[in-house]
């Protein structure tokens, strides 16, 4: 049998310590925890159970970081622990802890409870995003036409080793063409013959050399090897640079720029062909002092390289 003891007020002296229950209404409320009982005027007693919850007391035991936001699968608290199923929001996005786990970024302690892991979630995000790069890289390369030139392509990189590639790039851009010893020490390290060799690289540079005519097409030229001419002549060094940039990093962005300079320049290298074209709308070309002037109806005349820049009129053919 346990003993409850309190202490009663009473309206008499102050200094009066007397333990007997004065006549009239006793005045005495006291916690005995978890409740609070209270006496009543008829002796009776009642025992009034706190209300309410803490909310720290619905966080994961022991959870802190990332794991602090852990809530079930239907958005509850975790009050019972954490498991793998339980949702956690990282970087705002919300990912299962078995997954997080799987990432580096929570693990179990040696009672079998999820703690973060110390650096896991930077790096875990790091390589997500380097992940992301490479993938990004990857839908950017272009591949020739013919799969079988691609493969061809790809049997000579992985037989030859890349300075040596490097070397026979350059030399192709520079001068059209692979130097004798730099050939033979890559049949060498093919292990094929100089000829062979030569004829499986002929076949290569024919696929590059389609795959950048279809670009210029793409940009809007539907005269390649007339911008190629051009090229040659007016830009020689971004023309090899974007050679450069088709070979080693599989892209023919570096000719675009190239191409709208072409077209937007038609009338400075070929203005005879601007004089004959026909824009339609009523617009006619004339040649003022030297230079291609299009009359544009409600417009008036302007240079050939405005009308284009503004979008009155448009080129094909060029």
């Amino acid at each position: 049998m346990s003993y409850q003891s309190y202490q009663v007020a009473t309206d008499g002296d102050p200094t009066n310590t007397s333990n007997l229950i004065p006549e009239g209404p006793p005045k005495v409320t006291y916690n005995d925890q978890p409740g609070a009982l209270s006496l009543n005027p008829d002796g009776t007693t009642a025992i009034n159970k706190p209300r309410g919850l803490n909310t720290a007391d619905a966080l994961p035991t022991g959870a802190s970081g990332i794991l602090a936001s852990a809530r079930t699968p239907w958005g509850s608290p975790c009050i019972n622990g954490i498991t793998a199923k339980d949702v956690i929001t990282i970087n705002g996005m919300e990912v299962s802890v078995g997954t997080a786990e799987m990432m580096g970024m929570v693990h179990k302690d040696v009672s079998g409870r999820y703690v973060e892991t110390a650096g896991g979630v930077e790096q875990a995000t790091a390589g997500a995003d380097a992940e992301n790069q490479r993938q990004e890289r990857e839908e950017q390369l272009e591949g020739l036409a013919d799969p079988k030139v691609e493969a061809d392509l790809d049997d000579l990189c992985s037989a030859v080793s890349p300075s040596l590639q490097v070397a026979a790039v350059e030399e192709i851009i520079s001068a059209g063409a692979v130097d004798t010893t730099t050939l033979n020490r890559a049949a060498s390290e093919a292990g094929i013959e100089p000829s062979e060799m030569q004829q499986r690289l002929d076949g290569v540079l024919k696929g590059f050399e389609a795959q950048a005519l279809k670009a210029v097409v793409g940009f809007g030229s539907d005269d390649p090897q007339g911008f190629i001419e051009w090229a040659q002549q007016h830009r020689p060094n971004d023309l090899r640079a974007a050679g450069r940039t088709q070979v080693m990093e599989r892209s023919t962005k570096g000719y675009e720029p190239m191409v709208r300079e072409y077209i937007a320049s038609m009338a400075e290298h070929d203005p005879e062909s601007v004089m004959k074209a026909e824009f339609g709308g009523g617009i006619t070309a004339s040649k003022v002092r030297g230079q291609v002037l299009l009359n544009i109806p409600g417009r008036g005349q302007m240079t050939y390289r405005t009308a284009l820049k503004a979008g009155l009129i448009r080129v094909s053919g060029a």
